[in-house]
Formats: structure tokens, C-alpha cells, sequence
């Protein structure tokens, strides 16, 4: 056990204080010293979405609930058509709602925004979140964050590949397999789930120097594992962080959004 935890010590300290040396070290044959980098991942990405579910998910639910206290406990179509009236006083917007509710109403102002309902299996779920009361709403958003908690880390998992291939494309010239791009990935995520955990036990000054590291570590790690002039480094990380984080916040976009479908269904 005290081996065990060594080795898991000294395997997280070179990969958060110096960037890209664990992924070389792997690569040079030296991976019986440290820590396997699925085994690295899986255990730093357990810890961080552990600390997810505790912080929404935790006290009964209640840190889901707590942002949906509406001292008015009207019925949800009837909070909808009070919004509408408002909008329509205000000279905002107007929506026409059709079978989302169960009758058609239309509010008109100089700009329309019409929004139909027919017939499948996404009307009918948002059908029943129109005739859902107080009570009802806040058992359906806890339901879908509980299940968009549950489901992120498949999510991330599966974009793992993803960043590789990046990896694989913006140094095409290097002599290196998938896999050592792989490796590379794995070190990258790890890395992030950790900085993310000390974020959020850190004290908020010493929060501040983290969210630094964590801004160049990225392009030092590049730097280390693949070389090559500093501003080409600097413009490769910059254009795979921007495409793999837009991707990433549209998978998880889209799985919350079904998740809110499925548990609405």
C-alpha cells in the first residue's frame, strides 16, 4: 500500500510540476516508475466528477433544487403565459405557442418568434414539462443533472481519441504513432482533473497561480514532447484548444439537452 501510494506521489507531482516530462519519460521505455496512463486518468477523472456530484448532487439534491425556489407555486404553463405577457408589455418579443400547452396563443408585438409543436416523441416531453408544476420541475432538473453527472465522463472519455488525432494532424511530421499521441492525451486530461480538484479546495490566491499553470502548461508540455519553434507551438496549442473545447461544450450541451428530453419522456 505505501508503495502504491508513493508511486501514485511521484507520478502526480512530475506531471503537475513539470509539464510533458511524464509523457516523455513513458515514451523513452520508463513507464515501470510511474503510473500507467489509463490508470493515471481513470483515477484523477473518478476524484474530479466525485467532486461534481457531491457539489450538485449533494445534501439530498438540495444543490439542485436550491436554484429553482420560486415563492409562487403557479403551474408551469401558467408561468410561461404570465413571461409572455410581461415580454409583450415590455414591446420585446412575441411567441406563438401551440400544442406545447394544449391551446394556441399568440402574443404580437413588431417582432415574432414562432415556436410549433407536432407530433413525436420530443413534442410529447416537452407537452408534459408545459403541464408540470413547481414540485414536479425541480424532480425533472434534478433527475437530468443526476443522469448529465452520471453520463460526462463516458463523454469525456470518448472525446480522449479525439484530442489525440489533433495531436496526431498538428505534428503529422513528427515519427510518432497514434498511441504515443494517445499517451500524450491521457497526461493532458489528467492534469486538467487535477488542477480542477485543487481549484476547488485551494485557497482563492493561491486559485489564481493555478488558473496560471494551468494556462501555459499546455504549451509547455507541447514544447516538451514534440520540440519545434515557440511560435508555432504557441499557435498549434491555441487552434486545438479552441476546436477541442468547442466540441466539447457542444457534446455536453447536446447530452444535457437529451438527457432533459429522455427524463421529461
Amino acid at each position: 500500500m505505501r508503495q502504491v501510494v508513493q508511486l501514485y506521489a511521484r507520478t502526480v507531482w512530475l506531471l503537475i510540476a513539470h509539464p510533458g516530462r511524464l509523457t516523455a519519460a513513458h515514451l523513452a521505455g520508463q513507464q515501470i516508475r510511474f503510473v500507467l496512463p489509463m490508470r493515471l486518468y481513470l483515477a484523477a477523472s473518478f476524484l474530479f466528477f466525485m467532486l461534481v456530484k457531491v457539489l450538485l448532487l449533494g445534501h439530498g439534491g438540495q444543490g439542485v433544487g436550491s436554484v429553482l425556489q420560486i415563492s409562487n407555486a403557479r403551474s408551469g404553463s401558467e408561468q410561461v403565459q404570465q413571461k409572455l405577457k410581461e415580454a409583450n408589455a415590455n414591446g420585446s418579443i412575441g411567441i406563438e405557442i401551440g400544442n406545447a400547452i394544449g391551446q394556441t396563443e399568440t402574443v404580437r408585438t413588431g417582432r415574432q418568434i414562432r415556436l410549433k409543436c407536432e407530433s413525436g416523441a420530443v413534442c410529447e416531453a416537452f407537452k408534459k414539462v408545459g403541464a408540470m408544476d413547481l414540485t414536479q420541475l425541480k424532480e425533472l432538473v434534478a433527475k437530468t443533472v443526476s443522469n448529465f453527472v452520471a453520463r460526462a465522463p463516458y463523454l469525456v472519455f470518448c472525446l480522449l481519441p479525439f484530442y489525440a488525432l489533433l495531436l496526431k494532424l498538428v505534428y503529422w511530421r513528427r515519427a510518432m504513432a497514434y498511441a504515443d499521441h494517445f499517451v500524450h492525451s491521457l497526461h493532458l486530461h489528467a492534469f486538467w482533473f487535477l488542477t480542477f480538484l485543487l481549484l476547488a479546495v485551494l485557497p482563492l490566491r493561491v486559485g489564481l497561480a493555478v488558473v496560471v499553470w494551468r494556462t501555459l502548461y499546455d504549451f509547455l508540455s507541447l514544447q516538451r514532447v514534440y520540440g519545434g519553434r515557440w511560435l508555432l507551438t504557441l499557435l498549434r496549442g491555441a487552434a486545438m484548444t479552441a476546436l477541442y473545447l468547442i466540441t466539447l461544450l457542444l457534446g455536453l450541451l447536446l447530452l444535457f439537452v437529451g438527457e432533459f428530453i429522455f427524463a421529461a419522456m
